[in-house]
């Protein structure tokens, strides 16, 4: 559990071989490097030292220091860690041994996969916008991070992720579903930046693959329902059809809610007004209508993932 002060306390977690392990990896790491807390990353062109860039942190071994977005710092040991090497040093204790799967299941979960993104421009009036709640850590509950997933042909749960100390942090809990994919590491020596591919200790594609096939899935329920709009697991439809897409997500066995309502703009991906509600890029017009939700028959996936969702009472 998390404390109100963002830390993990002894008594308030039952697994006490997990924490300490996790709690011992993050001091370990807290020793290696010096860690400054900073509002926003500074230009590159400052640093002469060859330092490793990522999405939270930048880290530089001869210096030891690295430097982290201030607002995505997390200290549930007293230390700072960034989201995505909690959830790495989570998977790493609980799941030590590389996962398995046949050949042929490889080849499907290795086909690219993308989020749901549909916008049709436009004004409409009476909209509302809905969406899944906590949509990745929903998935992630009902199936466990090892799920053993081969598209249309099988889906089994192995273990489950109740036990994750952070399920109340989204960056983190999200983060486990990345932390299974692949990709290269971004150097700057100096004067340049460069890549180099380098392999993961924990790869697992696969629930990425179901991650979006469920999205995908409840992307052709939403258009169905008539949406005009579709970002990932949120959705603008015509507010007199909003129930009916929250009653399709259901049978999903998972929960939708309405957030927003009102007359509404869709300016393109990523930007539009509903009522209230605003987006940051609001204005930006693009050139064309974005239509990228996969077709197909979705029953296999729904029947079987809708059973384990249910099983978790998460509706």
């Amino acid at each position: 559990m998390l404390t109100t002060s963002g830390s993990i306390t002894r008594n308030e977690y039952s697994d006490e071989t997990l924490i300490e392990a996790m709690r011992t990896l993050a001091l370990e790491r807290a020793e290696k490097y010096r860690t400054l807390l900073i509002p926003r990353f500074f230009p590159l062109s400052t640093l002469e030292e060859t330092t490793y860039l990522g999405s939270f942190t930048w880290s530089c071994p001869s210096m030891g220091i690295r430097w982290m977005i201030e607002k995505n710092a997390i200290f549930p040991f007293g230390v700072p860690q960034s989201p995505s090497e909690f959830a790495r040093d989570y998977l790493s204790i609980k799941y030590p041994k590389r996962l398995r799967a046949r050949s042929k299941q490889i080849t499907e979960l290795r086909k690219h996969r993308a989020a749901p993104l549909y916008a049709r421009r436009g004004e409409y009036y009476n909209c509302a916008y809905v969406d899944i709640h906590a949509a990745y850590w929903s998935i992630l509950q009902s199936v466990g991070w090892d799920a053993d997933y081969h598209p249309d042909m099988f889906l089994g749960k192995k273990s489950h992720c109740q036990d994750y100390p952070l399920p109340d942090h989204k960056l983190a809990r999200n983060c486990l579903v990345t932390a299974g994919l692949t990709s290269p590491l971004t150097i700057w020596d100096g004067s340049k930046i460069t890549q180099r591919r380098i392999g993961n200790p924990r790869p697992n594609i696969g629930i990425w693959a179901l991650c979006q096939d469920v999205l995908h899935g409840i992307a052709v329920d939403a258009l169905a329902c008539g949406a005009i709009y579709i970002h990932t697991d949120g959705y603008i439809l015509p507010r007199p059809r909003a129930q009916e897409l929250i009653d399709r997500i259901g049978q999903w066995g998972l929960e939708g809610r309405i957030k927003y309502t009102g007359d509404t703009i869709i300016y393109g991906a990523g930007t539009y007004d509903i009522g209230e509600k605003k987006t940051k890029r609001r204005f930006i017009r693009m050139s064309a209508d974005t239509s990228q939700v996969r077709a197909g028959d979705y029953s296999f996936l729904k029947e079987n993932f809708s059973i384990f969702a249910k099983r978790t009472n998460l509706i």
